[in-house]
């Protein structure tokens, strides 16, 4: 699953967590400034959390030599056929662009709106308050640091009510929470949730200036006639805090309300960890521990070079010469016969190390600088031990070199169990076998040896299969 598309799992999961978390407890409570914190915390960490390896600071450190491949240098083994047939996730990913241009694209018509309607609207002073005056049957409306209104369209008494309402959205800076509202929806246009948390914070933003205003001594029957009033006319945009913006029957309802009991602050200690923890909980990946004892493989192949490698190298591999990066281009251009060893480097600690858009790391050391110290610093920096731990109790070391031309085999068994094709062998019989003809040799430590091959197996065993 391409990245963006995982980003967008677990970010619409997360909202689905919080939308459910606030209509099914919040939304009934009275604590409308707690409730604005709250879904702004919504917004905000559900797009930033899956940016963040939150489950990496928790996870214990392993070594990076579990996730690593040796293979013998091998230019055909980096040969990897170009995939076809239909790319549906990519499909996926045009449709999510296409339609978040078509929201973006209604976001700015918006916003042009609002500055032609801006632009139209003379300043003016209404009881000393700078305003901007409309014309036309319009809802008086703020955005930003300014309030709209036509005068004319209201009654000399419910000019200060209308004019004290939007002088709250103002210096709260309500105009900022709609305007997230706004992008969530752009960005994530397809989760029914996002839509809804945007209505949230709409009819939220109402409630708690209806409070402010109704503290400062206003009369409340005086402000709900007002509301019933003003219901007829037209809002200019989505993005603005109306003054008459939700239905009557929300509006009064929550006015008429008895204020919720404080025991129920309890709802956001535990609701805000909890749900915040379930999103992240849902989103990492549940990975096995790699066991020390487990089986090891190690691919062995030929060394012959032919005229199609450089066109089968992949583009997205990162490749290493003597812990210097270089190009693909460059790396084909190298004689075989100069290279000591070549390990690819695969796994997700590597591409955390390195970048999760590298496929793997490809590390070539030539001869005479196995203990250079570029080759020295590149291991140290990102811990990787090409030679495994025979100190541990049970490990056994092998090493198979080969190239081209070069029938040697040097290892170093111990007292480890030798088995050539299903059959039991000596060292000599292993150091007799040709590089070329060897398919794969698995290696088997401490108890997965003895739980394979019993008492022999203590030691460690060597399973060696020859091609056919």
């Amino acid at each position: 699953m391409p990245a963006l598309l995982l980003y967008l799992v677990k970010a619409n999961g997360a909202l689905v967590l919080f939308g459910l978390a606030y209509y099914v407890v919040l939304r009934r409570l009275t604590f409308y400034t707690l409730n604005r914190a709250f879904l702004l915390f919504a917004l905000l960490f559900s797009a930033a959390y899956p940016l963040l390896d939150i489950g990496q600071l928790f996870a214990r450190q392993q070594e990076l030599g579990a996730t690593l491949q040796l293979i013998a240098p091998d230019w055909q083994a980096l040969a990897v056929p170009t995939p076809t047939g239909f790319d549906y996730w990519q499909l996926l990913v045009s449709v999510y662009w296409v339609g978040m241009g078509l929201m973006a694209a209604r976001l700015l018509g918006q916003l042009a709106s609002l500055y032609r309607l801006h632009r139209t609207s003379p300043p003016a002073q209404v009881l000393g308050m700078r305003v901007r005056r409309l014309s036309g049957d319009l809802n008086p409306f703020s955005f930003g640091q300014t309030i709209y209104l036509n005068p004319e369209q209201h009654r000399p008494e419910e000019l200060p009510m209308i004019l004290q309402h939007e002088q709250v959205h103002v210096s709260q800076g309500h105009t900022l929470d709609v305007l997230l509202a706004q992008a969530q929806v752009v960005a994530f246009w397809f989760n029914p949730a996002a839509w809804l948390l945007k209505q949230a914070i709409q009819e939220n933003l109402e409630f708690v200036t209806d409070r402010k205003v109704l503290q400062t001594g206003l009369d409340s029957r005086a402000y709900q006639y007002s509301l019933v009033r003003l219901n007829g006319l037209a809002q200019s945009s989505s993005l603005v805090n109306n003054f008459n913006f939700l239905t009557l029957k929300n509006r009064i309802a929550m006015i008429n309300k008895k204020r919720s009991s404080a025991v129920h602050l309890l709802s956001y200690a535990l609701l805000l960890p909890l749900v915040a923890g379930l999103a992240i909980a849902c989103s990492q990946p549940q990975v096995e521990p790699r066991k020390p004892d487990a089986s090891t493989t190690v691919v062995i192949a030929s060394n012959q070079k032919d005229a199609r490698t450089q066109n089968h190298l992949p583009d997205n591999l990162l490749y290493f010469v003597d812990g210097q990066e270089v190009s693909k281009e460059k790396l084909t251009q190298m004689d075989p016969a100069h290279i000591a060893s070549m390990n690819v480097l695969k796994g997700e600690a590597f591409q955390k190390a390195f970048g999760s858009t590298a496929a793997g790391v490809v590390s070539v050391i030539t001869k005479g600088n196995e203990n250079s110290e570029s080759v020295l610093n590149f291991n140290q920096k990102y811990g990787i031990s090409l030679q495994p731990a025979a100190s541990k109790a049970g490990a056994t070391q092998v090493t198979i070199k080969g190239t081209a031309g070069d029938h040697s085999t040097d290892a170093s068994l111990a007292n480890s169990l030798i088995v050539i094709d299903g059959q039991e062998a000596t060292n000599e019989a292993l150091r007799a076998i040709s590089p070329e003809r060897i398919e794969s040799v698995k290696v088997y430590k401490g108890e997965a040896a003895e739980k394979e091959f019993g008492a022999k197996g203590k030691n460690g065993v060597i399973v060696v299969a020859t091609k056919k």
